[in-house]
């Protein structure tokens, strides 16, 4: 079934519940929706949004003056916020993050509310979350529905395949298996399956990316972000079985964390997004955990 997109737009700032008088920093002005709704709920003396992009700033501006609103709309990298205005009851971000800055977290009041689609590099997969700020200046709470955003200007991923595997075959030392995990385990049809997502908090610092060969074989590749570690695995199928071929290199076992991971998910009952929440600590670490911030994921710390 595909996807409600307006449902999918619209569950960020859904999750943020304002009250009277709050005031709001939101990151990622984009077209100015958002900041007018909330000029509209709360007054644009309580709102700031914080644009990268001069050219969309500046459109926002003059359509949200068009329809009567003058918000302060900043330009300049949302990473940052806008410690002038400080601090906020409630920050919204409408842009996908994968590492939330710690400026976000000191610039929000101890109780307050901060919403934003996050995800693992693994996937361009998010769920939103919804994290509340404690006394201590940590921050934690669920995930609610999948999202999939455009992610922050900066930093990015930037991945150069070509470094991982050069020429046309397989690099002398390739490890060579096979797997009992069918193509359909790890290339769901459903875009916001949680397989993946789930994947991407245990398997930490690995991208995946899937395609497929010449003769219409499913392949995934996975690529390590903090060495040179690949695997390649082929999903071979015909009308009486199916089978599949396994491609490794480097210091990790790419796909057997992929594995691992997928078999630890369904040992625990498939569980959905909202059954995992997230923590960043007092000195900035991410946590992810299953149930309660005291049950954390494996792997799930080194995330950072």
């Amino acid at each position: 079934m595909a996807p409600d997109w307006m449902a999918v737009y619209e569950a960020v700032p859904r999750e943020l519940s304002v009250f009277d008088g709050a005031r709001v920093l939101e990151i990622g002005t984009g077209t100015g929706w958002c900041a007018a709704l909330l000029s509209a709920r709360l007054g644009e003396r309580n709102v700031v949004s914080v644009e990268v992009d001069a050219v969309v700033a500046e459109i926002a501006r003059e359509a949200l003056h068009a329809a009567g609103w003058h918000p302060e709309i900043v330009t300049g990298d949302g990473r940052v916020g806008r410690p002038e205005r400080a601090p906020y009851d409630r920050v919204l971000v409408t842009a996908a993050v994968r590492d939330i800055p710690r400026a976000w977290i000191e610039q929000t009041r101890p109780g307050g509310v901060l919403v934003m689609p996050w995800g693992t590099r693994y996937t361009y997969q998010e769920a939103v979350a919804r994290l509340v700020v404690a006394d201590d200046g940590s921050a934690s709470g669920r995930f609610t529905g999948g999202a999939g955003f455009m992610p922050l200007r900066s930093p990015r991923t930037v991945l150069e395949a070509g470094r991982y595997v050069t020429g046309d075959g397989f690099p002398p030392g390739t490890r060579e298996s096979e797997t009992e995990l069918k193509a359909s385990s790890i290339l769901p049809e459903d875009p916001y399956a949680v397989a993946p997502f789930v994947t991407g908090l245990l398997v930490p610092n690995c991208v995946y990316s899937h395609g497929r060969d010449e003769a219409g074989t499913p392949i995934v590749w996975l690529y390590s972000l903090v060495d040179l570690s690949w695997a390649a695995v082929f999903f071979y199928a015909d009308n009486t079985h199916w089978h599949s071929q396994v491609y490794q290199g480097g210091p990790r076992g790419l796909w057997h964390e992929v594995e691992d991971a997928y078999r630890w998910w369904v040992e625990q009952g498939r569980p959905g997004r909202e059954e995992f929440g997230l923590t960043v600590t007092a000195d900035g670490r991410q946590e992810v955990w299953l149930g309660e911030p005291s049950a954390l994921v494996p792997h799930a710390v080194p995330m950072r």
